[in-house]
């Protein structure tokens, strides 16, 4: 027994060797962030300059703790610096007439984020990213800016964000990037513009140029694009675009250009007065247009490069169900099978 308590009595003495102070020192616990405790942006840690209201010229990680009120010929947050992280805590960057971009990088601009507020009524760009590389913007809104909406440059990702009725693009990034579960609406431009990477699970709407342009090497998928001034979604080489759905578009429903997939679409309704396009455009040679449903355009499919295998696609009620150039590997096209039809070709394309 005695061997017990003297056991315990060790172990007590011991914690309390190793225990903090029992009275820790006043005032808050900072918060930390990716560099440490987090920097509040104001006039003391982040002056402005000739062309600023905010400046952010070292590394760290920033936050609001109010709206910034943008002043004319300046940016309302300008970033001079990489590894920065600008946690805008729900609050606005509010532009007036005048005003330059509402958060603009001018120097180092690598391994951003910004996150987790709204910019809006800027005369640049909401968020002026143009040489942010591998960097981040995640839950912002950027709504009615001259420019654009937001912009990155390579390796970027963007993410839970909102751009409408921006003067440029809604959303612009550069190569090997992803945008993901983004709304892109009322641009005068195109909706989503990205050189190369991945686009998913997004909305693009009533944009005045693409819903979504893509460059070579892109993927987009599972998105919906409707009301587009011009296609709803375009892609170059090597791309693929399965799973979306793109109605009411004055052109194009979708495009694609050469050793590009087209798979699982539904386009209906596009181009209905414009003559050469229509629910699903095969411009480039060597690809695969397979399982597409195409409804009340103009023309369904229609393929104009060579070398494309067309197979398991269904047209309904287009103007032209299919208008597939010579050179092609198209099976064969059912027209009207009755019902309870049955056939022995599981390629075949369906005409109604």
């Amino acid at each position: 027994m005695r061997s017990i308590l003297v056991g315990v009595l060790a172990l007590a003495c011991s914690g309390a060797l190793l225990a903090g102070p029992l009275n820790p020192p006043a005032g808050p616990v900072a918060p930390t962030g990716r560099f440490g405790p987090r920097i509040e942006l104001n006039q003391t840690n982040t002056p402005g300059d000739a062309d600023s209201v905010f400046r952010i010229t070292t590394q760290g990680s920033y936050y609001l703790s109010q709206d910034v009120a943008g002043e004319v010929g300046k940016h309302g947050i300008q970033i001079s610096a990489s590894d920065v992280t600008l946690d805008l805590n729900g609050y606005s960057v509010k532009g007036i007439t005048g005003t330059l971009d509402g958060i603009n990088v001018d120097s180092g601009g690598f391994a951003l984020e910004i996150r987790n507020g709204r910019v809006f009524f800027f005369d640049g760009d909401g968020i002026g990213g143009e040489i942010a590389n591998r960097s981040r913007v995640i839950d912002v809104v950027s709504t009615n800016n001259a420019e654009a909406g937001i912009v990155l440059s390579n390796r970027a990702r963007i993410s839970g964000c909102l751009a409408d009725f921006n003067g440029g693009d809604g959303i612009k990034v550069g190569g090997m990037s992803v945008v993901q579960d983004c709304s892109s609406t009322n641009n005068a431009v195109d909706g989503i513009e990205i050189f190369q990477g991945v686009v998913r699970g997004c909305y693009a709407s009533n944009n005045s140029g693409v819903g979504i342009d893509g460059g070579s090497r892109v993927t987009v998928r599972g998105c919906s694009v409707e009301e587009s001034g011009s296609d709803g979604i375009s892609v170059g080489s090597e791309s693929v675009v399965s799973g979306c759905h793109s109605v009411d578009n004055f052109a194009d429903g979708i495009q694609i250009g050469t050793d590009c997939m087209a798979i699982g679409n539904w386009c209906m309704r596009n181009a209905t007065t414009l003559v050469g396009s229509g629910g699903l455009r095969a411009a480039g040679d060597n690809g695969v247009v397979d399982s597409n449903y195409l409804a009340n355009n103009r023309s369904g499919l229609r393929v104009t490069g060579s070398n494309n295998v067309i197979i398991r696609n269904l047209a309904a009620q287009n103007a032209a169900n299919y208008s597939i150039d010579a050179g092609n590997r198209d099976a064969q096209i059912i027209t009207n099978p009755a019902s309870g039809f049955a056939t022995t070709n599981p390629m075949a394309n369906y005409s109604f």
